[in-house]
């Protein structure tokens, strides 16, 4: 028999094998001719052996089949350098028995884990189709381990199931694998519960790697809720108004039928009417009323015809946002939230007319806008907005409901409310109805109908990622605390299940001359105190977002160093009892002191606060005015990330796009940018190159009509196969234009010839102080976001 061997692969990106599996069309081949030789035939080879994994993936079974036993993939030669495995070689797949056998054999070595292993193990496996039917794949993997202690004496037996798993929304395939495992003795031995219990701490270690490995590269799917999620979203259809109905809405009244009969009337009139008799005060081309009728009905007219163009005006503008952000796909790994928007009920109107509602939701610095209903006070939308993945858990979202009516009327806040997913579980938020604010009186009969998802598709292992990077940037250790502890900080606190306890201090709490003892507890959404004296009864939390403010105090003669939070005006409401003291716009301050390490406790929290912060976590600083603008190496700290992807396509195809040719010229065109011009690149420095672009932007996004400079840095990414671009725009027609600069910077690199990973950067270089400039920022960065998906998924459209 012929064997061919896959030797260890050289180091490369684990996080992302998928494409790398699709390279061997005779395994597919090898797949059909298995499938057909065993057709009508039950798989056998099957057994009821204790869990190892149970996992559903954002990805085709058949694909993830590929990936895991394609002869080509790379996805065990990854996890043999996460695992320290040495030797890795695996045969071909071969076909025995006229097709109806299909296997393979695998061998390596296994480094040492005391106090399981005290030595390297060589380990032989091999691996049997049992079963291919209907896209459910079955494989029986038998591992011999005859290097360890008894180990002639038995075998390790694993059983791969692939299966597909539901659809999810926009036909986007799922799969689910099960990994269970058993022990077969050849002989008896007084030392099987032994063997086992070592064969189960080393399955479940290794495969906890395996899972993490895999979540890489296949998105995770939580299942537990995720049935009541698709039932709950298929039922949740899009209303959208034909242009005729919105049409009949509109026009068929007889306002605006009036309006354009009496303009129609008044002008076949002008057409027949005979040239007059100057009489009066009138002179030669001077015309005036003759009649208190006339003088009357052309401004009965005029109020007529506003109304009429306020009516078309309203009718344009809800045409324009019929779909708005319904149907865009969420990006990332992370924390995935998905707001599914039903109805609302007795909406405040404007004017005391009927509304164009729309309703605009807010969470982590990212903004979702529905469609607008036009003329009603009980709209129904159906529609469904799923956030971009987020590193941590969102704590809150705004939702604002907005409307406007008539001609030249401005925009009116509706309504306002905030959703905080630490008030209740997750599942609590499955179906939930919202009451709005106005003018901070509740208004009683205006609710939202709301369906909240929240799901992580990261893995499960998100406590000990979160920890590893909060010490990267604390600079110091921080301790995964234990099960039971993170369970009584959740029943102390009254906190849903995924909130986990990140540190907690020894710490004092004044208020009006008196001192509490207690602990502070941080997690990834609360700060958290409570007393731990039986009669100082003081238990509150208040979420990271709600802080505005966190000041050292240095010490005095009478005190040592104090931590001063100050929340936002407005916030906390729950924890207001307990606040150390209120300054003139009823703003919370809270005053925590003697911590056991002072210098510890403030790193840790001023590090997660700036995490959670939108304005912190979008990297748009402000800076002293006058400070100079770095060209050819943009300040990294004024950036942060907002695309980040592995695109299917060659990088110098890519590359086109920073060519000045016509492929540029016609994506920048499709993504709004008109009177697009480009310079040729010149050399400025060794490998670094610069060139000029100038463009406007279209009518459908801000600084219309303004003409934007910019300028473009070309570089090498040193030591790897790539290019950094890096774009100054110059906006001297925006709204306080003057006052700053926005940063693009986007890194191309190689990763296969087929494939390469984009990430794009954007951050802003405050020139002068404004007190607009959280506004424009937030509105700078939604905008440039967009606008930076959209062109790259142009790019694929054009390669396709």
């Amino acid at each position: 028999m012929q064997r061919n061997l896959v030797s260890e692969a050289s180091p490369e990106d684990d996080s992302n094998l998928i494409l790398s599996s699709d390279l061997d069309s005779s395994f597919d081949q090898l797949l059909s001719s298995f499938k057909s030789a065993r057709q009508g035939r039950e798989i056998t080879e099957t057994f009821n052996g204790d869990l190892l994994l149970d996992h559903y993936y954002t990805i085709s079974s058949t694909k993830l089949n590929s990936l895991l036993f394609n002869p080509r993939t790379r996805f065990w030669h990854a996890l043999s350098r996460i695992q320290g495995t040495v030797g890795f070689q695996a045969e071909d797949w071969t076909s025995e028995s006229n097709g109806e056998v299909l296997k393979r054999s695998v061998t390596y070595q296994k480094a040492a884990q005391p106090p399981l292993l005290f030595k390297p193990v060589n380990v032989e496996e091999e691996q049997t189709y049992a079963g291919i039917e209907n896209e459910t794949f079955t494989i029986l993997c038998s591992v011999r381990t005859p290097d360890v202690l008894l180990g002639n004496s038995f075998k390790t037996e694993l059983l791969y199931s692939i299966s597909p798993g539901p659809d999810l929304a926009e036909e986007q395939k799922t799969s689910h694998l099960v990994i269970t495992w058993r022990i077969k003795f050849s002989k008896g031995t007084i030392f099987e519960s032994m063997v086992r219990d070592s064969a189960r701490k080393g399955l479940k270690s290794s495969f906890g790697q395996f899972s993490e490995l895999l979540g890489r590269n296949a998105e995770l799917i939580e299942l537990k809720d995720l049935g009541a999620k698709l039932q709950m979203l298929a039922s949740v259809e899009p209303d959208f108004e034909s242009s005729w109905r919105m049409a009949m809405k509109s026009f068929a009244n007889p306002t605006f039928i009036f309006s354009v009969l009496g303009i129609g009337y008044i002008l076949v009139h002008v057409a027949k009417a005979n040239a007059r008799v100057i009489q009066g005060l009138e002179f030669p081309l001077f015309d005036l009323p003759d009649s208190f009728g006339e003088l009357v009905f052309p401004v009965v007219l005029t109020l007529l015809g506003e109304r009429a163009l306020g009516m078309v005006s309203r009718f344009l503008a809800a045409r324009r946002h019929q779909a708005s952000d319904h149907g865009v796909r969420a990006h990332g790994k992370g924390w995935m939230l998905t707001v599914a928007l039903l109805e609302g009920s007795n909406l405040d109107a404007v004017d005391s007319t009927e509304s164009d509602p729309y309703v605009v939701f807010t969470c982590n610095g990212q903004s979702k806008i529905s469609s607008i209903k036009f003329l009603t006070l009980k709209p129904q939308w159906n529609e469904i907005f799923s956030f971009d993945a987020m590193d941590g858990a969102p704590a809150l979202m705004e939702v604002d409901l907005y409307g406007s009516s008539g001609l030249h009327k401005e925009t009116a806040l509706l309504g306002h409310t905030e959703v905080n997913f630490l008030s209740s579980k997750l599942s609590d938020l499955g179906d939930m109805w919202v009451s709005l604010t106005r003018n901070v009186v509740l208004a009683g009969e205006s609710h939202l109908h709301l369906r909240i998802f929240i799901e992580n598709n990261k893995g499960t292992d998100i406590v000990r990622e979160y920890h590893e990077k909060l010490e990267r940037e604390v600079g110091r250790k921080v301790s995964i605390n234990s099960a039971q502890k993170n369970a009584a900080f959740q029943m102390h606190f009254g906190l849903p299940q995924e909130e986990f306890l990140i540190k907690d201090f020894k710490c004092e709490l004044r208020k009006e001359g008196t001192i509490k003892f207690g602990r502070l507890h941080l997690s990834p959404r609360t700060i958290c105190f409570r007393t731990d004296i039986f009669y100082q009864d003081c238990t509150f939390f208040f979420i990271w977002e709600d802080i505005e403010s966190i000041r050292e105090v240095p010490p005095s003669t009478i005190r040592s160093s104090s931590l001063l939070i100050i929340l936002r005006k407005g916030k906390g409401l729950v924890s207001n009892h307990e606040a150390t003291s209120f300054d003139e716009e009823g703003r919370q301050s809270f005053l925590f002191q003697t911590f056991t390490s002072f210098e510890a406790a403030s790193r840790i929290i001023m590090t997660i606060w700036k995490s959670r912060d939108p304005k912190q976590k979008v990297g748009l600083v402000e800076e002293e005015a006058g400070s100079p603008l770095c060209i050819g190496g943009i300040d990294e700290s004024l950036m942060s990330e907002v695309f980040s992807s592995s695109l299917p396509l060659n990088i110098s195809f890519v590359m086109e796009l920073y060519n000045g040719g016509e492929f540029e010229q016609r994506v920048m065109k499709k993504v709004g940018c008109t009177e697009y011009t480009v310079t040729a690149w010149e050399p400025v420095k060794v490998d670094v190159y610069q060139r000029q672009v100038n463009f406007k932007l279209g009518k459908h996004l801000p600084w219309y009509n303004g003409k934007i400079q910019s300028t473009q840095h070309k570089s090498i990414v040193q030591g790897r196969n790539g290019w950094i671009i890096e774009q100054i725009l110059t906006i001297p027609h925006a709204v306080l234009g003057s006052h700053f600069n926005v940063c693009l910077r986007y890194q191309i690199e190689h990763e296969t010839p087929d494939a390469c990973h984009v990430s794009a950067c954007v951050g802003i270089k405050w020139l002068k102080i404004t007190r607009s400039s959280q506004v424009i920022a937030r509105s700078t960065l939604f905008i440039l976001t967009s606008r930076i998906k959209k062109m790259f998924s142009l790019i694929e459209k054009e390669f396709k």
